[in-house]
């Protein structure tokens, strides 16, 4: 399996997941030109979140999460202003950024962390 169809699987893995907690999946794979892309975009309790996703087999590189770092945060953020110039019905919302980390180290069961609030 390769990683863009890696990363896919961890997008659909996290969806369910949020969905499972009532999260409202509002967009999925939101890309702006060739700034990037927001994994997922969801509603709850009037809480507008963008959500990346991170996965990793094993930890020989780290865990997952750590691989949101400053210049992905800045990434996103620039994204979700722009969403939010675009879909201006959101724009009373209060705006969170979360992390999904998935390990799936034995292909079985995996763990999945949710960083709320994340940066």
């Amino acid at each position: 399996m390769n990683n863009k169809s890696k990363g896919r699987t961890a997008e659909k893995i996290a969806r369910i997941f949020l969905l499972s907690k009532g999260y409202q999946i509002i967009f999925q794979n939101y890309r702006f030109s060739r700034l990037g892309e927001i994994d997922l975009i969801c509603c709850f309790d009037n809480i507008l979140i963008f959500v990346e996703v991170k996965s990793r087999s094993s930890l020989l590189w780290g865990q997952p999460e750590e691989a949101v770092g400053y210049e992905k945060q800045g990434q996103l953020k620039k994204l979700a202003n722009i969403f939010l110039y675009e879909f201006n019905e959101f724009t009373e919302y209060q705006i969170r950024f979360d992390v999904i980390a998935i390990l799936n180290n034995n292909k079985v069961k995996c763990e999945i962390s949710h960083l709320r609030d994340a940066f």
